[in-house]
């Protein structure tokens, strides 16, 4: 593989604000143990399968050169490790959310080599990828994962490990577009021209939830034991889940609601239950949750916690049942 980009060899990107330093940025400070994305990826593949010439210092114009790229024949694949270093409070602030253009620059170099090109983002904050990603064939965003983080990287990207995290926010696909996943309706709309609109305003990178596996899952037969349901009672919902790829894996199952009047206008889906389970290839395993009125409490007009009677669609992967709180 080539291996490059200003994250690819830099112990501080691993980190956050106040490792170490105030910014987290001094190299020097952090224990001589933890290793980079290259480091790890030598040890693992061995250095003769590595090509990098990616050095420790973020800032080095020679971790966004393209004149390793320049000889396709040498090398399969492409991964680049771009984003942010460590930084806290102001010096972190910047005025557009894009990547900075040497990292764009590189990414575009890396496309025209006609090999594979998969980036690892490590960053605090969502940097823009939406012109970028189509020039890619995978993202793993790796956030600031800290001093085990390369091996963790290495695992994934060496296939030991399938991903199994799943987005704990809405990536925004623009600057200022900061929809939330639990938007109203409406916030769907966007004019196309006087008197013309449409609903899909609500267009992120990647929605709450998001995330891939190497293998693949299956949900089906959601249901409910209660159709109706009062105050005092526990609704147990079910789904069944299997593993219908090849690899041992790992998967989130969520369950979010969405209430169909209310005295304020509902959100689109709100978030309610969560868990991660361990599937085998062809294993199956069923799910349970158990909600009661609290769960599907929002806060009304008057700033209070409240669950109103009426209907709700229970969502999972797809699958809806319909519940009626009574």
């Amino acid at each position: 593989i080539l291996l490059t980009g200003p994250a690819a060899n830099s112990v501080t990107a691993l980190h956050g604000s106040w490792s170490y330093t105030w910014q987290g940025n001094v190299d020097k400070q952090y224990p001589s143990e933890i290793q980079t994305i290259r480091q790890v990826l030598e040890k693992e593949l061995g250095k003769e399968n590595v090509i990098s010439n990616a050095t420790r210092n973020f800032s080095d114009l020679q971790n966004t050169s393209d004149e390793l790229l320049k000889d396709p024949s040498k090398y399969d694949a492409i991964v680049l490790c771009l984003g942010e270093d460590a930084y806290a409070e102001q010096p972190g602030v910047v005025w557009d959310m894009n990547l900075d253009e040497n990292q764009r620059e590189l990414i575009k170099k890396a496309k025209g080599t006609g090999k594979p090109v998969i980036v690892c983002l490590l960053e605090g904050k969502p940097r823009l990828f939406h012109a970028e990603e189509p020039l890619t064939q995978a993202v793993i965003l790796a956030y600031r994962p800290g001093n085990q983080g390369a091996q963790a990287i290495s695992d994934i990207l060496t296939g030991k490990e399938s991903p199994s995290g799943r987005l704990s926010f809405t990536y925004p696909r623009y600057n200022g577009d900061m929809q939330t996943y639990d938007h109203k309706f409406k916030e769907t709309e966007q004019q196309l021209s006087p008197g013309v609109s449409d609903n899909k305003a609500f267009n992120p990178q990647w929605e709450f939830g998001t995330g891939l596996s190497f293998t693949t899952f299956s949900f089906s037969g959601l249901k409910s034991d209660k159709k109706q349901f009062g105050i005092k009672d526990t609704v147990s919902i079910t789904v069944q889940v299997k593993n219908t790829g090849k690899m041992k894996a790992k998967t989130a199952v969520e369950l979010y609601s969405r209430d169909h009047y209310a005295s304020i206008t509902p959100s689109q889906r709100r978030l309610r239950k969560y868990t991660k389970i361990e599937l085998a290839p062809n294993e199956s395993k069923e799910v349970l949750f158990r909600i009661s009125a609290k769960d599907l409490a929002f806060i009304n007009a008057q700033n209070k916690w409240v669950t109103e009677p009426g209907s709700f669609d229970l969502i999972v992967e797809g699958q809806v049942t319909e519940v009626e709180f009574k």
